[in-house]
């Protein structure tokens, strides 16, 4: 079968035109960081989604058997989340059918110990302390020589 010059160059016009929309390396989604401290993560994916209704995974198991939460997918790019307990997740994209778009990617939370909290509050509370009194009180800011009167 043959195809005439006319015929080839609207082959070729289509393809030019699909070719975007034809992914030959496939999704891939990052993570910003594999191990989460403070709570949030951002997860990011390779290529624009010309697709609203394609979605993300979070479940607790490799199998993806076990979701916790699905999300929207945004036209951004990114996605970042929240509100995840210490454990170890897994994220994926899928389609409106729940066929998967991308890799899998593991995301492992563990928050900072509350303890650390406490003493960070606590080493603030104390400099904010100590400043209120400098201001307020500046006699007590001053440093006498040896020798030098001091005020009664």
């Amino acid at each position: 079968m043959s195809f005439s010059y006319v015929e080839k160059l609207l082959l070729l016009m289509i393809l030019t035109l699909v070719s975007p929309f034809v992914d030959a390396e496939g999704l891939k989604l990052s993570p910003e960081s594999q191990l989460v401290k403070e709570g949030y993560y951002s997860l990011r994916w390779n290529k624009k989604i010309s697709n609203d209704k394609w979605l993300l995974q979070v479940a607790d198991t490799p199998e993806f058997n076990r979701l916790v939460k699905t999300y929207p997918l945004n036209l951004a790019g990114e996605i970042a989340l929240s509100g995840y307990s210490d454990g170890v997740f897994f994220a994926r994209i899928v389609d409106s059918g729940g066929a998967s778009q991308s890799n899998p990617v593991t995301i492992t939370v563990h928050h900072r110990e509350l303890s650390m909290a406490f003493k960070l509050f606590a080493l603030g509370a104390g400099l904010f302390i100590f400043l209120i009194v400098l201001i307020f009180f500046p006699q007590l800011a001053r440093v006498y020589k040896a020798g030098e009167k001091q005020p009664e």
